[in-house]
Parts: C-alpha cells; structure tokens; sequence
C-alpha cells in the first residue's frame, strides 16, 4: 500500500525549497551587481544591491558594497546607513578599512564623536600603520576641533546654481578654470560611476561679489567625449596642464583589467584665446593613472597625484622637474623626500 506523506513533512521540504531558490537567487543577483562595481559602474550595482536589500537579505559583501557605492560618490549620509548595519551586524567579518571608511564618513557628516570612536578600532586593528600612530599621537588635538567653529573665515559655496558636480579651481588673470558636469558639449554620455555627464573644463569670471560670471566650456581642442578636469596654467597665460582620461587624437585606450585610466596633457593658448597643441606627457603610463598637475611658485617643477609602483598609500604625489627645454626629468616621489628630512614615517 503507498503511504502518502504527512502535510507538515512536506510544507517543511517545500519552505526549505523556496528559502534555498531565494538565497541562490539573491546571491546570483550580487554576483552580477559585483561585475559592475568592479568595473567602477556604481549606480548600475546600486540599482541591484538595494533590490536585495529590499528583499530581506543580509550579508557582509552586501552591506560593504552598498554603502562603497555611496562612500565613493560623496553621498555620505546615505553611505553611513549601510555601514552602521555592517559594523553592528557583522562585526566579526570586517576589513579594518571599513572602520577607517565609517571614521571618514562620520567626519564628513559633522559627527565627530562617532568618527573618533571608529578610528580608535581602526587603530586597534592597525597599530603599527601610519594612520594608526598619527591618529594616537594627535588625538588631543582632534578633541579640540569638536564643536570649534572658525572666526576668520566664512566659506561659501559659489557654483550653488550650477551642476551639482564643480570642483578644481585654478586661476589665469581675471578668470577661473574649473571642471564641471553641467553638461557635455562633446557628448551626452553619463558616466557610470555617479550618474552624472562627463566632466569638462570651464572657465568663468569672477564678479564684485567673487561669484561666477559668464560661466562657459574652454573653446579649443581641450574638451572631449570623456573626463577633464584638474587644470592648472602657466602664469603667462599660454601654456595649460590638465587631466583627461586615456584619450587622445579620437582614441581611447584601456589597460589590461579593460579599465580606462587618467592622464595629464599639456595643451598651448593661441591667438584667438583657443587651447591647441594637445599632447601627452611623457611619463604618462596605460597601466596607472597619473592626474592633478599643480605648478611649484617658480613653475620649475610639476607636481602630480598618481598610483604607479613605488607608492606609499593607494596614490601618492610626485614630481618632475621641468628643464628649461621645456623636457622632464626622471619621476621622483615627493613623500620620499619628506621622509628623508624626518626622524620617522609621516603620514601624508
């Protein structure tokens, strides 16, 4: 005689079916989110992290990369809710970095107290670090900061009618050179690390009142499909440095992980007030960024963020001498030379 199966038996296999289909589910879904965020598309793997969060599902990765894709747009009050839920929900399966991450965002929100305390367990994890010593040796300096509010100087934001991306002012006589998403004119392309259309470089006046003026794209050939920003120009006006992603003469390039990376250009000022002569510079790499050129007072030396092998931390500054043949000297990092002057390691 076939027995049938009681219903409590067979209600306990069909929950544990549709719990391991929505857990294989969840974790299918994270996995294509992952592909994106490692290709730096945060907000596409935003849209799918959130709808599995929205589902109920917990885990370490889920909260870490949730709360990246805030942290490293700026949106630090929304990044703060993931991390909190991270830290209080798994605080056995954390990176010491995602305490030094909350410690940042909490200080970029005003809550100092709360970013003192994740940098205090950052430290704990990471004794022997850098950040760690500095942070013990100027902790009462920190207690001071809490609560001061200066009396000297009131800052203002001048680009608040503007796009909600202006940042890297750099002043040539009258003008200001800043980046700006306010809109492409090369193109309608939105990138996918913040949603937002490329940046260019503007310039702009400055009125009576040090607002902006007549903001407008540089005219010239300065200006493409992709990011530019991070400009800084020679005091006789003619000779401009700047940051561009790996594009040049309609070309992009991508390194070996298919990632496009930045590089500094140098671009000439004609007559009609034009940017021409766009060209390379010549310790430029495909395999690392090199970006955010700044002039030294004599304008003998370039000085330049980049990640290239030899750095201290993720990227470091460096520099070239500029020869007066208008060639470069061999890369020197400048934290090196720091480092030589001083009895122990400083953090930079």
């Amino acid at each position: 005689m076939k027995k049938n199966l009681p219903s409590s038996i067979i209600f306990i296999f069909t929950f544990l079916f549709i719990i391991s289909h929505c857990s294989y589910s969840q974790k299918s879904k994270l996995k294509k989110a992952n592909v994106e965020f490692d290709q730096y598309a945060y907000i596409d793997a935003r849209k799918i992290y959130l709808k599995v969060a929205e589902s109920g599902y917990e885990s370490p990765q889920l909260f870490k990369k949730l709360g990246d894709t805030y942290y490293f747009n700026s949106e630090y009050h929304e990044a703060i809710k993931w991390y909190k839920k991270l830290i209080k929900k798994f605080p056995n399966n954390l990176e010491s970095d995602y305490y030094y991450r909350a410690a940042q965002t909490y200080k970029s929100i005003g809550q100092y107290h709360d970013s003192k305390k994740m940098m205090g367990k950052y430290a704990s994890l990471t004794a022997n670090s850098n950040i760690a010593k500095n942070f013990v040796e100027n902790y009462p300096y920190l207690d001071s900061l809490v609560g001061f509010e200066s009396t000297k100087f009131i800052v203002e934001n001048i680009t608040n009618t503007q796009s909600v991306s202006d940042f890297g002012p750099s002043l040539s006589g009258n003008k200001i050179i800043y980046a700006s998403s306010s809109g492409n004119p090369q193109g309608d392309k939105i990138h996918d690390w913040n949603g937002m259309p490329y940046l260019d470089l503007y310039e702009a006046e400055i009125d009576e009142d040090y607002q902006l003026s007549k903001p407008k794209p540089l005219k010239g050939d300065i200006n493409s499909p992709y990011h530019e920003s991070s400009a800084v120009i020679t005091k006789d006006g003619n000779t401009m440095y700047f940051t561009r992603n790996n594009y040049i003469n309609g070309k992009k390039k991508s390194n070996k992980n298919k990632l496009v990376t930045l590089k500094i250009y140098r671009a000439q000022k004609s007559q009609d007030g034009s940017w021409k002569n766009v060209v390379e510079l010549p310790f430029n790499n495909d395999s690392y960024s090199v970006a955010h050129p700044s002039l030294s007072p004599d304008e003998s030396r370039l000085y330049f963020s980049s990640d290239m092998d030899g750095t201290y931390g993720e990227s470091d500054i460096w520099y070239v001498e500029i020869g007066s043949n208008g060639g470069y000297s061999s890369l020197q990092i400048w934290v090196q030379k720091l480092i030589q002057k001083l009895e122990k390691p400083f953090h930079i």
